[in-house]
């Protein structure tokens, strides 16, 4: 079967039952011989088991697939074993490596009542989506660059807090701006697999706002502001409505779901980008497993 990851798995073995030992010299699978070396070892002692643990990639499935043994015992006569083994699909969409960057600033406005070193902050978010553990700040494979400057393997422990992407993990900071302009900011992992060592990139744009220009500010939802959200017996949940709205104006808005992986994929937004008057609603629901409550923070929203 199929693991989830584009590759079958699995063990082959051969048993004595004829109490004659014996010697494994060769095995084929659909004609093409195979290396002898990845059996546990190439003498079947009488009523003994030997065995490989090999994995197929690249099949077009479903299939059954030949295997042919050949083996001599230690009196001379030789021997041939013969096997079908069917492999199947699997039940999973097959996982690949991945990363993602988001923001929920897509326009930055300036705090100037903040701290001086940081008048514009950039919040971002880093995910990983394919269930791989990715590691960071390895040059010169991986690495980091905030619009075109190359950060250190240092910094990107002081900006994330760790180098080490979980499989699923969601990673929330916040990047410092002195001054207004378009913002770039580039990541580049590599997954920590002993199959799959490769190379997963993403990229995030915003804008740091003019001050003359800056939107109304929201006045809902509240920043920590959370929903109870519950599912009926067949884990659809309830709808809910939350109140969208601004100091005044007529701007633009949008909202973003974090983490962007397949951990936040039950829940459903809409719409994520409107422009209506100084107040509007903002329906989230999706589907949960069956009877279970669950609080969690409200989608990030951002006007301009």
């Amino acid at each position: 079967m199929e693991d989830g990851f584009g590759q079958w798995p699995y063990v082959v073995a051969l048993v004595e039952r004829g109490a004659v030992a014996t010697r494994l010299t060769g095995f084929t699978i659909d004609g093409d011989t195979q290396n002898i070396t990845s059996w546990s070892s190439t003498s079947l002692p009488a009523y003994g088991t030997i065995y490989a643990r090999l994995f197929g990639a690249d099949l077009k499935t479903p299939l059954n697939r030949n295997f042919v043994f050949t083996g001599k015992d230690a009196s001379g006569p030789t021997w041939p074993q013969r096997a079908s083994i069917p492999f199947a699909s699997g039940s999973q969409t097959p996982r690949a490596p991945g990363i993602a960057l988001t923001t929920s600033t897509p326009v930055v406005t300036p705090n100037f009542e903040g701290p001086a070193s940081c008048p514009w902050a950039e919040q971002v978010t880093l995910h990983e989506t394919g269930g791989f553990l990715t590691l960071l700040g390895l040059p010169p494979l991986t690495g980091m660059t905030v619009n075109r400057s190359a950060y250190s393997a240092q910094q990107i422990q002081q900006i994330f807090g760790t180098t080490r992407l979980a499989p699923y993990e969601s990673l929330p900071e916040t990047l410092c701006f002195t001054g207004e302009g378009p913002t770039t900011v580039k990541l580049t992992g590599i997954t920590d697999s002993s199959q799959l060592a490769l190379p997963v990139t993403a990229s995030v744009t915003a804008t740091l706002a003019d001050p003359a220009n800056s939107p109304s500010a929201f006045t809902s939802p509240s920043p920590n502001m959370t929903a109870s959200l519950s599912a009926d017996t067949a884990g659809n949940v309830q709808p809910a409505a939350v109140p969208v709205g601004f100091s005044g104006g007529s701007p633009d808005w949008t909202a973003t779901v974090a983490p962007a992986n397949a951990a936040g994929s039950w829940l459903t937004v809409s719409p994520l980008r409107k422009r209506l008057g100084n107040h509007s609603h903002l329906g989230i629901g999706g589907r949960l497993i069956a009877g279970s409550l669950h609080r969690l923070p409200l989608p990030r929203f951002h006007g301009n």
